[in-house]
Parts: C-alpha cells; structure tokens; sequence
C-alpha cells in the first residue's frame, strides 16, 4: 500500500516537472498595437527551425457591411528562428485577434486594434506657436542684457574720463 502511494506521488511530480506546450520559445509579436485602416504590419511567430509556422486573424465585424471571421495564412517553414507575415488591416474599425500556428499547436498572439486615421494618438510636438513665443523671449532677454552691460561700460567709461 505504502509503494503504491509513492509510485503515484512519483508519478504526478514528473507530470510538474514536465515542460508546457508549446514550449517557452514560442510566440507571436507584431510591429504594432494598434493600426490606421487599411494599413499593413508585420507579425512574427517564432519558433524551432524547420517547424510550419501560420498566423491565424479573427476580425469582429463590428461594420454590417464586412463579413466577419477567421483567415488563416499558407504555412511558412521557420528559418531562423521566425516567420514573417504581413497582414492588411480591413477598411474598417474593430480589433484583430491574432495567434500563431506551429506544427499544429496555438500559439496565443494578442490584439491589435484597428482605428480610423483621425483617432490614432500622435507622438511629438505640436503646439510650435509656444517654441516661436518662448524663442521670441530668449532673444528679447539676450537683447536686454545685451544694452544693460553697454549701457553700464558706457557709466563707466565717462565716469573715469
């Protein structure tokens, strides 16, 4: 009874010791989260050299004149470690589910959202009236101190001539 106890509990710590699938250096990445419509990026599976990677997309639909649904890719053979795939996004808003196949197995990916260009967050700087106001000011102070030190040599010659 005692050696049959151990032999289970032998038994379930090989099953926790064993490694998940798919394995640790599988995954999916793509260039962006979130997309203007229309537009392409680039999704990469990686995984062990000489597998069939595929990128599999869902679409919502969320627009009644677009057809929902799932699109898979022809396999590609992983060299290198990875497989590139470029995806078109659709004319319209919505998320894009995103996974990898490898061999067969899923490989959770993520979302990327598609949204009209006029709501996609800018990056940099646009207020440039404040740079020409702040500048203006630079050179007005530059100026300032400028004729305050000629006019205070100027005290300065006159009272030693």
């Amino acid at each position: 009874m005692a050696t049959a106890a151990l032999v289970i509990a032998a038994g379930a710590g090989q099953a926790m010791a064993a490694p998940p699938y798919p394995a640790s250096d599988y995954s999916v990445t793509c260039s962006t989260q979130q997309v203007p419509v229309t537009n392409s990026f680039e999704c990469e599976v990686r995984g062990p050299d000489g597998a069939q990677a595929q990128l599999q997309t869902t679409f919502a639909g969320e627009d009644a004149d677009i057809v929902a649904g799932t699109v898979t890719s022809s396999a590609k053979e992983i060299a290198g470690g990875l497989a590139q795939f470029t995806v078109l996004a659709p004319s319209v808003e919505g998320p894009i589910d995103i996974v990898g196949i490898v061999d067969g197995e899923v490989v959770p990916g993520g979302e990327i959202v598609v949204l009209a260009v006029d709501t996609l967050a800018t990056t940099g700087f646009d207020s440039w009236n404040l740079v020409i106001v702040a500048a203006s000011l630079v050179v007005v102070g530059g100026a300032v101190v400028i004729i305050a030190v000629r006019r205070r040599e100027s005290k300065n010659v006159e009272q030693h001539a």
